[in-house]
């Protein structure tokens, strides 16, 4: 059974009206899912009782994007640097979406999606699995086809997942030492995957690898690698042969 927490704030809501308030109605247990709790606020869910255990939160996109702390909700122990277990209710605008997909969080569904979208979301989020509407898929129909089939996206699914952690640091600028530090490897490790790398992507120099991690968005979305100082860098969101939408590759 997965544990949901919601987060209806009321700060971002037309009215004061609940968003999820229907949510109650249905019979969720038939979907393995048991809403664990209701807060008003991302603050009221972080002083959360320990025994109110959530494994996966619930909220609109505006508070997602309107709080500086609702990472705090994510107890990742066993899952760091991973997707965030959280769903995000979106409207069909672009920006939103985008935004909401640039926070590393697992699953985004439209307003209007079904609950059986809704209880997809809430399972991929459990399992730190990727997740978009349908209807965005089937918006961007053409844009995922051509990017499914690139030549860049075929031979990135020739690396391994840790050559794949590599090239994001790569695409990030990191020195063998910078990436040996981040990954926890030996830099003698660190090179013998650059060289791997270079030889599977057909790329001369790691500038022309980190030109196909940009050219593919590895670089920008996903897990989180932190640098010694400054802000966060955001990894890969999709590892090598991970479903898209809950459909393999």
């Amino acid at each position: 059974m997965v544990t949901v927490g919601l987060i209806e704030d009321e700060k971002y809501q037309p009215g004061g009206a609940f968003c999820f308030s229907w949510l109650h109605a249905l019979d969720l247990n038939r979907f393995n899912i048991n809403i664990k709790q209701t807060v008003r606020s991302v603050a009221q869910a972080a002083n959360s009782r320990p025994q109110d255990h959530t494994d996966v939160w619930m909220m609109r996109s505006t508070t997602l994007l309107n709080s500086c702390t609702w990472r705090a909700l994510c107890h990742d122990a066993g899952h760091s640097g991973g997707l965030k277990p959280v769903v995000a209710i979106c409207q069909p605008e672009e920006e939103e979406i985008g935004r909401a997909l640039s926070e590393g969080i697992s699953a985004v569904v439209l307003v209007d999606d079904s609950p059986w979208h809704l209880a997809a979301a809430v399972h991929s989020a459990f399992e730190r699995r990727l997740f978009v509407s349908s209807a965005i898929l089937t918006r961007y129909q053409q844009q995922l086809i051509d990017l499914i089939n690139s030549p860049a996206c075929r031979q990135l699914e020739a690396l391994t997942e840790r050559e794949h952690d590599v090239l994001v640091c790569m695409a990030h600028g990191y020195s063998n030492s910078g990436i040996a530090k981040k990954l926890h490897i030996t830099r003698a490790t660190v090179g013998s995957h650059v060289l791997r790398i270079l030889r599977k992507l057909n790329a001369s120099n790691r500038t022309e690898a980190a030109a196909v991690a940009h050219q593919v968005g590895l670089v920008g979305s996903g897990p989180i690698v932190e640098r010694d100082s400054g802000p966060a860098l955001r990894g890969p969101a999709l590892k090598p042969g991970a479903p898209l939408n809950g459909v393999a590759r």
